[in-house]
Formats: C-alpha cells, sequence, structure tokens
C-alpha cells in the first residue's frame, strides 16, 4: 500500500511540477522561519541564565510616581551609597554594585589610550556573580584597591601570550591609576546585559566629582542582591517602603513613598521587562 501511494505521489509531482514547487518552497520557508524564530526566543529569553545560582540574583530598580510626570517608571539604576545605607539596616544582606560597564573607563599604555569596558564593584561582587576564573582568585582580589581582574580577552589583547597575573596595567575612571592584574576571568556570553572586561574596587569614598553619591531619586549605577529563596526576596521587598521613609525625606520629602519605590528583579526576566517610561507607573 505504502508502494502504491508513493507512487501516486510521484506521479502527481511530476505532473503538477510548478504546484509541487510551489508547496514544497514554502513548506521548506515557513520550517526555516520556525527555527529562525525559535533560536531568537530562546537566545532573548536566556539572558542572564548562565550565570551560577542565577535565580538567587535581584536587581534594585528606582521607579518614579510623581502625578503627571512623562518620566514615570522603573529604571534599573540606584543612586550610588543605596547598598551601603541597606547594609546598615539589614545587617548580612549579600548584595554589590557595578558602577561603569559599556566604555567605563580608559586602559593607558605610555601615549595610547584605549577606551574599555571598565567596571568597578563591591569586594562581595562574587558572593553575587560566580564568575568563571581562567587564572587567579576573584574572591579576594576585590577586596584589594589596588587590584584589577580582566577578561581572557582583554588579558591577550593588552599582554599578549605573557601571562598578566602580577602584571601592572595603568587605568582611568575617575582619575589615572596603576592597578596589579590579581586575575583572569573568561569572556562574559553574548546573552548577557553585563559589559565588562575589566574589574576594580568599587571607590571606599564617594569620588571628589560625585556629587550625587547619597542623593535619594538619583540612578548612577546598578544595584544586585542575593537570596536563598524567592520567599526571603519577597519579605525584603516589603519591608523597602519603611526603609524609604527612614532615609529618602530629605530628598523626597515627607512622603517619600507616595512618589518612589525600589522594585526588586528576578536578573534572568530584567533582560525583557520594560524600563523608564515604558514601563509606565511601575510600582
Amino acid at each position: 500500500m505504502n508502494r502504491f501511494a508513493l507512487l501516486s505521489l510521484y506521479r502527481s509531482l511530476t505532473r503538477h511540477k510548478l504546484h509541487a514547487a510551489l508547496n514544497i518552497g514554502g513548506l521548506a520557508v515557513g520550517i526555516a522561519v520556525f527555527l529562525v524564530l525559535s533560536l531568537y526566543v530562546r537566545f532573548e529569553t536566556s539572558f542572564e541564565s548562565w550565570l551560577p545560582r542565577h535565580r538567587g540574583i535581584y536587581v534594585v530598580q528606582s521607579a518614579l510616581h510623581l502625578p503627571g510626570n512623562a518620566f514615570n517608571g522603573a529604571y534599573p539604576g540606584t543612586m550610588s551609597g543605596m547598598l551601603e545605607q541597606m547594609r546598615d539596616d539589614f545587617p548580612g544582606l549579600v548584595g554589590t554594585r557595578i558602577r561603569g560597564g559599556k566604555g567605563g573607563g580608559t586602559v593607558l599604555r605610555g601615549d595610547d589610550a584605549t577606551k574599555e569596558d571598565v567596571a568597578q564593584v563591591d569586594a562581595a561582587f562574587f558572593d553575587v556573580f560566580d564568575l568563571p576564573m581562567v587564572r587567579g582568585e576573584g574572591a579576594r582580589a576585590l577586596a584589594d584597591p589596588g587590584a584589577a581582574l580582566i577578561s581572557r580577552s582583554a588579558a591577550r589583547k593588552f599582554f599578549g601570550t605573557t601571562d598578566p597575573v602580577g602584571q601592572t596595567i595603568r587605568i582611568a575612571v575617575d582619575a589615572p591609576a596603576n592597578y596589579r592584574v590579581a586575575g583572569v576571568f573568561e569572556d562574559l556570553p553574548a546573552n548577557s546585559d553585563l559589559h565588562f572586561a575589566i574589574l576594580l574596587p568599587i571607590p571606599r569614598t564617594p569620588p571628589p566629582a560625585e556629587w550625587a553619591w547619597y542623593k535619594w531619586g538619583t540612578a548612577s549605577l546598578w544595584t544586585y542582591l542575593r537570596f536563598e529563596t524567592p520567599g526571603a526576596a519577597q519579605r525584603f521587598q516589603k519591608a523597602l517602603p519603611a526603609f524609604i521613609k527612614r532615609h529618602a525625606g530629605q530628598d523626597l520629602g515627607p512622603a517619600p513613598t507616595d512618589i518612589f519605590s525600589l522594585p526588586l528583579v528576578p536578573i534572568a526576566a530584567a533582560h525583557l521587562r520594560p524600563v523608564g517610561e515604558e514601563s509606565g507607573d511601575a510600582s
């Protein structure tokens, strides 16, 4: 029976070649489009899933709720000193900040200056982000204000085949300074909104030009927190209105929670979530 069915199909195809070509071509194009769209959706929904324990990482957003304000919405940044004030109120809180990133600094070599993706982070950075290391030990390095971690590509770019660990690299962020390369981490994948090839310790005191370090309502860097369970993140979220009332009144007025909030967003969901005015009046 199968033989006769195949023979009938063959005769139909040879008898109506144009019709057959259109049908087969359309089917092939449809399958190709389906595969391409599937790969695109898979890529877009995979952001930050490469991070170990990524389900416990949350980004702190700054949300504005000003009546009639065109800029209402949630923005993926906080004031620079937010994490410091949170730790004062919530001892044991696990978090880090990322200041800078894409084009965030300049590597100086003699008369050459190269713009690079430089980020400043807290000493507890590896408590939140378990970056895979190629050489050195990242977790300890960032406690040293004179240490730097660089990516595999940056190591190859600036040091060639020489082992970069222990070498000196001069970098300008707020001001030029020499750093000792303490380790090399693996290059970040394409499915990431994190952009850095060099990591430096964040300043322990606000830089001279950073007037808004403790200015509520500003958003000059990214603050990330880690929680062991979703329930712990939810409990912390519920405690934030009282935290805002304790600290933000001087900058935001007597009722700061009426116009400002700090939503916690899982890092794996942040890539596809609208921000700024597109997010509407986020809560």
